[in-house]
């Protein structure tokens, strides 16, 4: 024990950035969206247990913004399999790293029709 702490004080702890270096082809990841097949049904932001999806529309009603924050998803794909269009995919990619919970919030932009 007396050896790991004197180690940690003399290095620093140093945690690794990217703990995988390539995800397994089943790894829940990240979620894709396709503006093109989006049909903004908010369908995935009533289904998502952790109320991680939220939708928005600007003020000029000229777009709308899917958020998805990552601090509260729980990577379950629920949206995903009730997205009727197929506009949403699950990749494999974890979330990259981030020092603030700002940062795990990701936004795609969707045209208003």
């Amino acid at each position: 024990m007396f050896n790991l702490l004197k180690k940690m004080l003399k290095t620093g702890v140093v945690t690794t950035k990217e703990p995988l270096k390539a995800p397994p082809a089943n790894y829940r990841g990240t979620i894709d969206v396709n503006n093109e097949l989006c049909t903004q049904c908010q369908t995935c932001v009533q289904v998502c247990p952790a109320g991680a999806i939220s939708y928005k529309v600007a003020e000029d009603q000229s777009f709308a913004r899917l958020e998805f924050d990552y601090a509260k998803c729980m990577y379950c794909g629920l949206c995903v399999e009730q997205c009727e269009v197929g506009a949403l995919t699950q990749t494999n990619l974890p979330k990259k790293p981030v020092h603030q919970q700002e940062g795990l919030v990701e936004s795609f932009y969707l045209k208003k029709e």
